[in-house]
Parts: C-alpha cells; structure tokens; sequence
C-alpha cells in the first residue's frame, strides 16, 4: 500500500506483494515521502517524543533512527511477564452508569534503554551515552455492557460500535523504579512525570492531566484534533467519564495493595 501526495492532496494505492519479494524479506517497510523536504529534527525533541511512543505499547520494542547509515538513536523496551494483582474484597468494581466493570489486573515491569550517537560542534567528537529507567504498568481488564440504543449511537458518531472488553492502564513509577533510574532522564522526562502530574494518552498525550504522577492510557474517545478527550458529544461523554472514573478505581486498587498487600 502506498501513500503519496499530488499537490496539496494524499492519496493512497495498492498492489499485490510478489511472491518472491515475500520470501526475500519477511519485514513490513512504511516509506512516507514528505510534501516538502525539511531539515534533520532536532533530537533534543524527537527522542523525548518516540520514547513516549513506547510508554503504553505492547508489541513495539525497539525504535532507532538512522542518518547516512549511521544510527543516531535507540531506544528499546524490556518487558517481564505481567503477574495478577489480588484486588481488595471490598473494593467497588463497576463505573457510576454500569457500563464497564473491572474483572482482573495485571502488573508488569517495564525497562527502557537509550542509547544515543551526540557529536560535538566544537570539537568534532562523537560520543555515545546509555540511559536506563525502570517503569511500572498496571492494566485492568474491563468487561463493557451498553445499551442498544447507546451502542447504535456511538456508531453512528465515531463509525465504530463499542467493544465488549477493554482495558484501562496506568503508567507509574515506584520507589525502587525511582532509585535504579538513572538521574539523566532527558530523553524519557515525559514518561517519568513524578513530581509533576501525569497526562492521559490515547496512543499518545493529550493536553489533560490525570490529576497525579502517573499516566493513563485507554480507548477514550478524542476530539477531532486528537488533543483532547470528547466532552462535549453527550455520548462520548458518557463513555470517556466512565472510563476516567475506571483509571480512579484502578489507582485505589494500586494504592490499598501497595498500603496492605504483598503487590
């Protein structure tokens, strides 16, 4: 599939891949060809922003940037196997309307590693520095029940019927992911809020604050200009209140099992 521009216009075709071509190299390649040439980022920007591309990804692990063949930037992502959460018994297990209910929670650490290629203006010396952080996730998994009538308009709104299961997760950082981060976190200060607050993502930050050091991510439902979440349709506002009021409860469950339990 290809994408290219005439005039001011995108356009989009497509081909089938030869056979051939499918044996020689199994990987999917995007060329995107800009409208206009522009100049190299800077990467004091760019890598602060592909590392929080990678803040709430699962099967995406490893971003580098190439120049000339030489490779100005890795950044990678290490993942161990997500453990079960026990939830409090007490603890309220469904949003305000009933539309989602919280079934289980898994939590996972999380390392990111970045490694990057920095010449000197002055002295003409090529250097290359690591930075390491250590994170922490937690997703809940969330059984979804609307009606008939709520369903059918959300699609009619968004193009997309409401899913049967989601998920919620938060992004944080605790006292031991603090310690063994490195201090230097240029690259990764986006995704270490703390002590500042943390920002709600949909595949990448809004301009909203989650109200406390940490991240959220989840299917919320944005404005057209993707900076925002939707409050202004009445029933996308439903589903993205019901939805934060998830990432409250999620945030309860992490902090009764960190005050009481063993997680």
């Amino acid at each position: 599939m290809a994408f290219y521009w005439r005039n001011d216009q995108l356009y989009a075709k497509r081909a089938p891949v030869p056979d051939d071509e499918e044996q020689k190299d199994s990987w999917t390649t995007f060329l995107l060809d800009l409208r206009e040439p522009i100049d190299m980022l800077n990467m004091d920007e760019f890598a602060p922003f592909l590392a929080r591309s990678l803040g709430f990804t699962a099967n995406l692990r490893d971003i580098s940037v190439y120049l000339n063949h030489h490779r100005l930037l890795n950044i990678s992502k290490k993942m161990r196997e997500p453990r079960p959460m026990t939830l409090p018994k007490t603890m309220h297990m469904t949003s305000p309307q009933k539309i989602f209910t919280l079934k289980s929670v898994d939590l996972q650490s999380v390392q990111l590693d970045a490694t990057r290629l920095e010449v000197s203006r002055w002295l003409g010396e090529v250097t290359t520095t690591t930075t390491t952080i250590f994170l922490r996730t937690a997703s809940g998994h969330l059984d979804v029940k609307v009606s008939k009538q709520f369903s059918n308009e959300m699609e009619r709104t968004t193009k997309k019927y409401p899913p049967s299961q989601t998920a919620i997760q938060i992004l944080y950082v605790g006292h031991d992911e603090k310690q063994a981060s490195a201090e230097n976190k240029t690259i990764f200060k986006d995704l270490v809020p703390f002590p500042e607050q943390g920002r709600i993502f949909i595949g990448f930050p809004t301009h909203q604050t989650t109200g406390f050091s940490s991240h959220v991510a989840g299917r919320f439902i944005p404005t057209v200009e993707r900076e925002s979440l939707d409050f202004v349709d009445k029933c996308l506002q439903v589903w993205n209140h019901e939805l934060l009021s998830m990432a409250g409860l999620l945030s309860r469950a992490l902090y009764e099992g960190k005050l009481y339990g063993p997680n």
